[in-house]
């Protein structure tokens, strides 16, 4: 004789469906929630770089700048030197003009008016800053035996040389904190993307 399996009542049945349903429903909660984790997690990483970009933009373009001036502080201070130098050996005369170190000196400032780059002016500035090494003590002879301003100006001179080192360093300087920040991410992506120049050029003094 066959057991007969007890009848579900009513609310039995509508319990037992409602928990069939459930879990699809949990389910599809769930990874909506998992979702909307994932897309917050990316929305705040997205505004984290974005911040973060803004200031390595600023910071770049600060740099760059810096460079660039202390480039132009340096052109100032060779300038200088060139026309102290100038009104120096006018003062001496011929003992200066007619030695071999002054015509070395002429050929490096000529040399250093023809660069065209600007890898090109820092190899011709170092061939005149050694001419120049090779004219002091000419410089120095003359001046010892010439009138009371050729003395001044030597001061000067030596003066402006003394300040034009201190000025290549700090552009060496500019030029390192330049290039760490642009030659790594996301300053290498961010130089690129708004245009800045190439940091190549930029080569020691």
């Amino acid at each position: 004789m066959n057991r007969e399996e007890p009848l579900l009542t009513t609310d039995e049945v509508i319990e037992a469906l409602q928990e069939q349903g459930a879990f699809p429903r949990r389910e599809k909660r769930r990874l909506i929630d998992h979702a909307l984790g994932i897309a917050s997690f990316l929305l705040i990483l997205v505004a984290a770089f974005a911040v973060a970009a803004g200031f390595t933009v600023d910071d770049l373009l600060e740099h760059e700048e810096a460079a660039r001036l202390a480039w132009e502080r340096v052109i100032a201070q060779q300038q200088r030197r060139e026309a102290l130098v100038a009104d120096l050996v006018e003062q001496l005369g011929e003992p200066v003009r007619g030695t071999r170190a002054y015509r070395d000196w002429e050929q490096a400032l000529v040399g250093a008016a023809g660069a065209q780059t600007l890898i090109e002016e820092v190899a011709a500035q170092k061939e005149v800053q050694a001419a120049l090494d090779g004219l002091l003590p000419v410089l120095e002879r003359s001046a010892a035996a010439g009138p009371p301003e050729a003395d001044t100006l030597l001061h000067r001179v030596v003066g402006t040389i003394l300040l034009l080192k201190v000025d290549r360093e700090r552009y060496d300087q500019a030029v390192a904190r330049y290039r760490r920040m642009a030659e790594r991410p996301p300053g290498r992506w961010l130089a690129r993307l708004i245009g800045l120049r190439n940091i190549d050029p930029w080569t020691s003094l």
